[in-house]
C-alpha cells in the first residue's frame, strides 16, 4: 500500500503518523523525528504533566519532556550530556542556553535527587566548557 515499502525484506511505514491526543503539529514532527512512535507516549506524559510541556531553551524546539525521558531511559546524567549532546542546543543558541541552565538544573536535580552542592558542580562545570568555547561571560 502507499506509504509502506520493504527494506531487507522487512515491511517499514514510510510515512510517520499523524499527530494523536490532540498534541501540536509542529512539536509532535519534533519529537517524531528524534524519538519515533515514542512521541506518543511523550504527549501524553506531557498531558498529565504540563510542565514538560515547557520549552528547554527560548526559541529552539526541546522541551523538558525529552529531559524527562532522557534521564529515564537513555541515562542522562549532566546538564552537559543534555545540553550538548541529546539535544544540541547550545550549538544552535549558545547565549539562550547558558540562560536555561539553572532552571534544567533544578529540573534534573530532582529527577536525579542530587545535592545543593552537585547541582551547583553541574552548573559551573557546564558554564565553564562553554566559556572555553564561545566568547561571552556568563
Amino acid at each position: 500500500s502507499p506509504g509502506n515499502k520493504k527494506i531487507f525484506g522487512i515491511g517499514v511505514v514510510d510515512k510517520k503518523p499523524s499527530p494523536k491526543q490532540g498534541a501540536d503539529v509542529i512539536l509532535y514532527d519534533h519529537l517524531y523525528r528524534r524519538f519515533g512512535t515514542v512521541a506518543d507516549d511523550l504527549v501524553a506524559l506531557m498531558k498529565r504533566q504540563p510542565e514538560l510541556a515547557e520549552p528547554l531553551v527560548a526559541n529552539q524546539p526541546y522541551r523538558y519532556v525529552e529531559v524527562h525521558y532522557g534521564i529515564h531511559h537513555e541515562w542522562a546524567q549532566t546538564i552537559e550530556d543534555v545540553m550538548a549532546r541529546r539535544t544540541r542546543a547550545d550549538i544552535f543558541d549558545e547565549k539562550a542556553t547558558m540562560e536555561a541552565v539553572d532552571k534544567l538544573a533544578d529540573f534534573m536535580a530532582g529527577e536525579l535527587y542530587w545535592s545543593d552542592d552537585f547541582k551547583n558542580e553541574q552548573i559551573e562545570s557546564y558554564r565553564s566548557e562553554m566559556t572555553k568555547f564561545y566568547s561571552f561571560e556568563h
